[in-house]
């Protein structure tokens, strides 16, 4: 029932005064107020790539009989609004390539704010996907991964210092531990305590075996002398090598014995 207003009139030859409803127009407004805002119309969700700032793969454990290789890609950055959501997207190929596509994606949908603001995003997949990996497409980065050996790892010049998280015992502050690759078959470093230097073998494939470690003979009290014998199993007991631009890691099959990082000037 819409709302009206009422207005007296005489009824002819009753003489009574009745109320007769004189309906209002549907949408009038009271003198002088404003007129009703229109409806917010949401914005149509809009997608495009975007950069991202560090990127792993991580193989995963399956317990699928045969047993698969899984491995979980992580992709981590900065959105620019908080109401973009972030997606890796596979790219679609008619052929198998070598390092398959997989796109950092930024949607955005409604209304959000213009604020920079963290993001981590996820993609599992088993096996390489591409003949040899796979490839992390931003805006202007792309980053391979390697998956099947089709690149051979190498470490000769470089030089790398102990992530102490990845010991897996207390390291000192005052600790500095590390490797140096002096050649293809020759490497040497320190323990924290003491020096060493061993011949290495590194395998296209990341196959990696130190021969018998030579050492100086400081004696080493706790805690340096705990960090140089987890230091030296780590080393011995390692056989794969990996290695990227920002890290490389000691494996003992798929367990991360050691980790370390490129070497910072003294």
């Amino acid at each position: 029932m819409h709302r009206g207003m009422f207005s007296t009139a005489a009824v002819a030859g009753l003489g009574l005064a009745v109320a007769v409803l004189v309906p209002s127009p549907a949408h009038a407004a009271p003198s002088g107020a404003a007129e009703p805002a229109a409806p917010t119309v949401p914005t149509p969700s809009q997608c495009r790539r975007i950069d991202f700032e560090k990127a792993s793969v991580t193989p995963l454990v399956s317990a699928a009989v045969p047993p698969s290789v899984r491995y979980r890609l992580t992709v981590s950055g900065t959105r620019s609004a908080t109401n973009v959501s972030v997606k890796l997207v596979p790219v679609v190929y008619d052929q198998q390539p070598e390092y398959w596509g997989i796109q950092v994606t930024g949607c955005s949908s409604g209304i959000g704010l213009t604020v920079l603001t963290s993001y981590t995003v996820t993609y599992d997949f088993t096996g390489p996907r591409g003949t040899c990996g796979v490839e992390v497409i931003g805006t202007t980065k792309r980053q391979q991964f390697d998956l099947a050996g089709c690149t051979p790892v190498s470490v000769v010049g470089t030089h790398w210092d102990l992530d102490p998280a990845s010991l897996g015992v207390p390291v000192p502050a005052e600790a500095r531990a590390g490797i140096d690759f002096s050649s293809a078959t020759s490497l040497s470093g320190n323990t924290s305590c003491n020096s060493f230097g061993a011949d290495y073998t590194l395998g296209a494939d990341g196959s990696f075996d130190v021969g018998k470690l030579w050492m100086t003979a400081r004696a080493c009290a706790d805690p340096l002398g705990t960090v140089e014998r987890a230091f030296l199993h780590a080393l011995t007991s390692a056989n794969r090598l990996t290695r990227t631009s920002a890290e490389l890691r000691l494996l003992d099959g798929d367990k991360t014995l050691m980790r370390l990082v490129p070497a910072q000037p003294a």
